[in-house]
């Protein structure tokens, strides 16, 4: 009986660790899914956070290369703008019969002929004034109001003060009385070498804008400082104006653009963007300023952009992206979790692998992307001004034609000395568009390296004299003082003595388009060693075109001048003259340079014939 109790506990105990053991594991498989699918979770959160964060910066930098195509956009629209006034403002002053009223202050007589002229730009061109001002910068007659008498406006016209003073055009964008935003062309009224006073044209400020929103699909809103503000005496609209810092936004391209200023935080005068929430939107903006005819930004515009089907489709995207990677890992984990240990290391490490190879890959293709979208706006930068460069002397020439018609229609022998200089002025311009295409051609052939010319031992200072000669500088430029040093006994030099005379006319011609006075220095020496040191100086280069390393540089020209306006002037085809001449000086192995801002001028370094 007893030893039959004692098997029957056995059995018991026996019975008891059977069924304990399976509970047990049982506990721990539970356990484990649970983590299984918390960690599935939580990396799943990662990813999708990862990808939301991607994609909208990815959204925003898109909405960033628009913006710059916006500025880029207006900024070769309002320069069109400027050339197109500037153009009708020359033409209206080659007829005495047109500009005889306002030389004698004829008000009437002066309405009776500009207000159906100005009637005519307004509605086919878009000029919404033509002023008519004398010095200092009193109002004679605005066309198509007779009834605005004459009225001081030197407070808030400073351009026009100094157009007087200078008997100069200006070409500026400046705000009027009443805080009205124009893009003008101030051209000065000479007649028989005498100054009358100034003849105005104004332009639409939206127009350009306009072009740009089109173009980069951002909206718009303009400012003034409140100096400016308080200086043209506009008074506050508090439904429209909006006060950021230290400038006022009364400008937009729509109502919805204005709420959004109105109600968004931010600085006008920052140079990197802004995504701002705004009751529920994502709202993209970014600044830039507009600098006036002294070079102050007392302008700004701020492009705007809601991004917020952006955003919300990349947060989309996210959730989904992240659902379906949660579904796939946990069902992967829970399935293979005896062999967890090998899973998990291959799993994990093969979807870090991935998720850095694919952001790489992104990474590379966006880089790309932004390349060539650079490469895309340089190509179409310098092709526009290669157009515009042809354009203005073929408008010039076709506008002497124009005129030597009507000449020759009157039948007046007094008018062969107007035809005379037509066709001179005509064949002038053909002969600098050749020279200009031909420069192009130049620079074209150098980059390609199809240039074969000769390299024979020559002169320096023979070929200097003989580049005087043909300028002729004393009787072309008589206020331009040339002192020369230039000593006989000088090394030669290897090269073509055509495409080098060439090279340095066109070094001593920027002075031209510099200044046409002061003094210019000439000077050749040697450095003692292996090359000589042609170095050209003075004050005649000083000014908005003095020479410098940016100038040297076709890219960099580009780059420049999108930054700074630096050759807003409109001789940007005077430049490739100096490109030209760099490409020649470096095919014969010398160099050419900028020299200081403290003395401006050209170095050229040749290497001297062994």
């Amino acid at each position: 009986m007893a030893e039959k109790n004692q098997e029957t506990s056995t059995d018991k105990a026996a019975t008891i660790g059977m069924v304990q053991t399976p509970q047990t594991k049982q506990k721990l498989s539970v356990g484990l899914v649970i983590s299984l699918v918390l960690g599935s979770a939580l990396i799943s959160i990662f990813y999708a956070t990862s990808t939301y964060k991607t994609q909208t910066e990815h959204v925003v930098e898109l909405a960033d290369g628009r913006s710059k195509q916006f500025e880029v956009v207006f900024t070769e629209l309002k320069q069109a703008r400027f050339r197109a006034m500037g153009i009708g403002a020359d033409t209206l002053l080659r007829s005495r019969v047109t500009i005889d009223p306002f030389i004698k202050r004829d008000r009437a007589a002066l309405a009776a002929q500009i207000d159906p002229f100005f009637a005519f730009l307004k509605e086919k061109h878009g000029v919404n004034q033509l002023n008519f001002w004398i010095p200092p910068a009193t109002m004679f007659y605005r066309a198509g109001a007779p009834e605005l008498g004459q009225f001081d406006g030197s407070k808030f016209r400073a351009s026009v003060v100094a157009a007087n003073a200078r008997q100069e055009r200006i070409m500026a964008v400046e705000t009027g009385q009443g805080g009205v935003i124009g893009i003008r062309s101030i051209v000065p009224v000479i007649w028989d070498d005498k100054f009358y006073g100034l003849v105005e044209f104004v332009s639409d400020f939206s127009l350009p804008l306009n072009g740009a929103s089109v173009e980069s699909r951002f909206q718009w809103a303009a400012s003034i400082t409140k100096e400016r503000f308080a200086q043209v005496e506009r008074a506050r609209n508090e439904k429209e104006d909006a006060e950021k810092g230290e400038d006022i936004y009364i400008n937009y391209s729509d109502p919805a653009t204005r709420d959004i200023i109105k109600a968004i935080d931010f600085d006008p005068r920052s140079k990197d963007y802004k995504i701002v929430d705004n009751n529920g939107q994502k709202i993209f903006v970014k600044a830039f300023p507009i600098y006036n005819f002294v070079g102050q930004p007392t302008i700004t515009i701020a492009m705007v952009d809601d991004l917020t089907d952006q955003f919300n489709a990349a947060f989309k995207s996210a959730v989904i992206k992240g659902g379906i990677l949660f579904l796939l890992l946990a069902a992967a984990l829970v399935a293979a979790y005896s062999k967890l240990d090998d899973l998990r290391t291959g799993m994990l490490g093969s979807i870090g692998a991935e998720r850095r190879a694919l952001k790489d890959r992104l990474a590379r293709g966006d880089a790309a992307i932004e390349k060539l979208k650079d490469l895309e706006t340089l190509k179409r930068r310098y092709f526009s001004n290669l157009m515009a460069a042809i354009n203005s002397p073929l408008l010039a020439v076709s506008g002497q034609i124009s005129g030597i018609k009507h000449a020759l229609e009157a039948g007046s022998a007094s008018n062969k000395g107007d035809i005379d200089n037509r066709v001179d002025f005509s064949i002038q311009e053909i002969d600098s568009l050749r020279h200009l295409v031909a420069d192009y051609e130049q620079i074209e052939l150098f980059r390609q390296t199809l240039v074969r010319a000769e390299a024979k031992p020559l002169s320096v200072p023979a070929v200097l004299e003989d580049v005087l000669k043909s300028l002729d500088l004393s009787r072309r430029l008589p206020n331009l003082q040339v002192n020369i040093d230039v000593p006989d006994d000088m090394p030669s030099t290897y090269g073509d003595s055509r495409l080098l005379a060439g090279a340095i006319s066109r070094l001593i011609t920027h002075t031209t388009h510099a200044s046409g006075s002061g003094l210019l220095n000439i000077s050749l020496r040697s450095n003692g060693e292996d090359s000589l040191i042609l170095n050209f100086s003075g004050s005649a280069y000083a000014g908005s075109l003095a020479p410098t390393a940016a100038l040297l540089d076709e890219a960099r020209q580009f780059m420049a001048e999108l930054s700074t306006g630096f050759i807003s002037d409109g001789k940007r085809e005077k430049l490739i003259g100096i490109i030209l001449a760099k490409a020649v000086i470096e095919h014969f192995g010398g160099t050419l340079e900028a020299g200081s801002a403290d003395a401006p001028g050209f170095l050229v370094r040749f290497p001297t014939a062994a």
